[in-house]
């Protein structure tokens, strides 16, 4: 069996408390059932900037973002609402494959 894709992941929203750890912990379950072997950090949108984007392979964020970071950024409103989910991380797992 080949070896696991690893991929750090922001997961950002407003105020880094209940948003984003849904998010985080959405996308752990989710790549991880898809092969990856995934860190995603809860963050507040305050907390995100280019440095501290600097270790990461992607941004999933439950609202837009500038595209400012050094990395993918991809709003995942989806895995809030359910709807449209599966879209929202076949579209991730593209990113980290590359």
């Amino acid at each position: 069996m080949g070896e696991r894709k690893r991929a750090r992941i922001a997961a950002v929203c407003g105020a880094g408390i209940a948003t984003c750890t849904w998010i985080a912990n959405v996308l752990n379950n989710k790549l991880t059932e898809r092969g990856f072997d995934v860190t995603v950090v809860p963050m507040k949108i305050m907390e995100l900037t280019p440095e501290s984007a600097r270790d990461l392979d992607l941004i999933v964020c439950a609202t837009k973002l500038e595209d400012r970071y050094g990395c993918p950024v991809i709003e995942a409103l989806s895995i809030l609402t359910g709807v449209g989910i599966d879209d929202v991380i076949d579209q991730i797992v593209a990113v980290l494959a590359e």
